[in-house]
């Protein structure tokens, strides 16, 4: 998310919060003060006076459970890290975690002197922070690996139109008969 984004989805959650809010307060005079409410809003809410008290208490309830529950979704905070959303050519692109979990290990699949890959993704918006964990064989030269696989992972991440903020890289040299990771990647959101 750019600055502008930030600054639009801020702005409108502070809107949303404020009317909330406001709806929360009017419901809450209406329901322990309904006759002070309705003389301070005599002009606005005139069509109210000849309603019941109790009438006006359900609907003070109501409308009171209706701007709670909206204003904790509001403010809530939003989850983030299921997935990174990258700006290209002006229009905005969403990629799950386990996609850009997917294109890494691929991309480091064809990457010389591993023989297995395990990728974990965290962040979300633009910011991928990952962390590798890379097979080799003892004979392989595991800062070489290192350097290709981290300059692998920079180059994809780039063109998928994200922005690296951290990469961290595990080697684990493997034996002729231990087998390279395997399995299903771990995605933390």
């Amino acid at each position: 998310m750019d600055l502008a984004e930030g600054a639009r989805c801020f702005v409108s959650r502070l809107i949303a919060a404020v009317v909330c809010l406001a709806i929360l307060v009017g419901a809450g005079a209406l329901l322990f003060t309904p006759d002070r409410a309705i003389a301070s809003l005599a002009v606005s809410l005139a069509a109210l006076r000849s309603e019941s008290p109790d009438l006006l208490a359900q609907q003070a309830v109501v409308v009171g459970a209706i701007a709670f529950i909206a204003l904790v979704l509001e403010l809530w905070p939003a989850r983030t890290g299921q997935g990174f959303r990258a700006v290209v050519d002006g229009g905005t692109v969403e990629y799950p975690s386990a996609m850009v979990v997917k294109v890494l290990e691929t991309e480091l699949a064809s990457v010389e002197g591993i023989h297995g890959a395990r990728v974990n993704v965290q962040g979300g918006g633009r910011r991928v922070d990952v962390l590798v964990r890379l097979a080799t064989r003892p004979d392989d030269d595991a800062q070489a690996v290192a350097t290709r696989a981290a300059g692998s992972v920079r180059d994809k991440i780039g063109t998928l139109g994200l922005e690296m903020r951290q990469l961290r890289l595990a080697i684990q040299p493997i034996s002729d008969r231990s087998p390279a990771p395997k399995g299903r990647a771990t995605v933390t959101a």
